[in-house]
């Protein structure tokens, strides 16, 4: 019986410690996909590679196809789709699409 108990602990304890990482991998993938939805930002390309949005933010626009073709816009009011982050209080959009308004 006292063989019976001490496998059953220790079972109990290699599930909770097999599990916490895995419940761990899960939580940080849900943050990660929530970061990776698109936004929308309409505002006006700048001639430093940014878009100053109407509510007075900038975003760096990060350089990929449809970013590269947004920069040749400078001074036009746009519509642009894309992924944002923030780093060390700077923020950047991956463009995925963007439309000019003017």
């Amino acid at each position: 019986m006292k063989n019976i108990t001490k496998y059953l602990i220790i079972g109990i304890c290699l599930m909770v410690f097999i599990a916490m990482p895995i419940g761990s991998a899960v939580a940080d993938n849900s943050a990660k996909e929530e970061s990776e939805k698109p936004s929308t930002i309409i505002g006006t390309v700048n001639d430093s590679y940014q878009v100053e949005s109407d509510n007075g933010q900038t975003y760096d626009i990060e350089v990929n196809d449809p970013g590269n073709e947004l920069v040749e816009h400078v001074g036009k009011k746009v519509q642009v789709v894309g992924v944002v982050e923030e780093v060390d209080g700077v923020k950047s959009i991956n463009v995925q699409s963007y439309k000019i308004l003017e």
